[in-house]
């Protein structure tokens, strides 16, 4: 890993915004050319990607060093708050053992239910949840309504992030499509108050 004076001798990190500019760079002749220039890559997992001196770097990681001089360990992952892995502003950071890092999950892509630790099964809806590293089951049910009811009582009580589950493509929480007709269709949303 670079060290924290190498980091800040060619970018600059703003806490306030998560934006890592670079701050100067060697040329090919061995010159240091100053250059404002906003750095990062998206990476296919969501993450933004910063290269130096021909190594990459996620930004979070980098954010914390340059911040406090400290490189997460292996025993440690660095969470962002509201889910979205690109906003790196030191308040959307925090340090997280694994076990707190899945209680703040989105919504997997291949939910067919859109609600987490909800699944049909067969006319019926299985309710599940993960506690330390444990899968409970919570019970069968005739509704999605029920299911995801008693899923969020148990994410309350188990201390999951109020964003977990979270659906990061249109940006809502806890979001239910219910079917009353063939041709109309609507959502429902459980537990928070933020809004479909």
């Amino acid at each position: 890993m670079i060290t924290q004076e190498k980091l800040r001798s060619f970018i600059h990190y703003d806490p306030n915004t998560g934006i890592f500019t670079r701050i100067g760079y060697l040329d090919r002749w061995g010159n240091f050319v100053i250059k404002n220039k906003i750095l990062s890559v998206l990476s296919g997992e969501g993450y933004l990607i910063i290269s130096i001196q021909g190594k990459r770097y996620k930004a979070h990681r980098l954010a914390f060093l340059y911040m406090f001089n400290t490189d997460i360990s292996d025993n440690f992952e660095i969470d962002h708050v509201d889910g979205n892995r690109g906003n790196n502003k030191l308040t959307n950071l925090r340090i997280a053992d694994r076990c707190i890092n899945m209680k703040n999950k989105s919504l997997y892509s291949n939910n067919t239910t859109n609600v987490i630790g909800v699944s049909k099964f067969g006319n019926r809806y299985r309710a599940r949840i993960n506690v330390n590293g444990k899968r409970i089951s919570l019970g069968l049910f005739d509704t999605i309504e029920e299911a995801a009811k008693v899923r969020l009582e148990f994410e309350q009580k188990f201390n999951y992030s109020e964003n977990h589950g979270r659906n990061n493509e249109s940006k809502t929480q806890r979001c239910i499509p219910i079917r009353r007709s063939r041709l109309a269709s609507e959502s429902v949303c459980i537990g928070y108050s933020n809004g479909c």
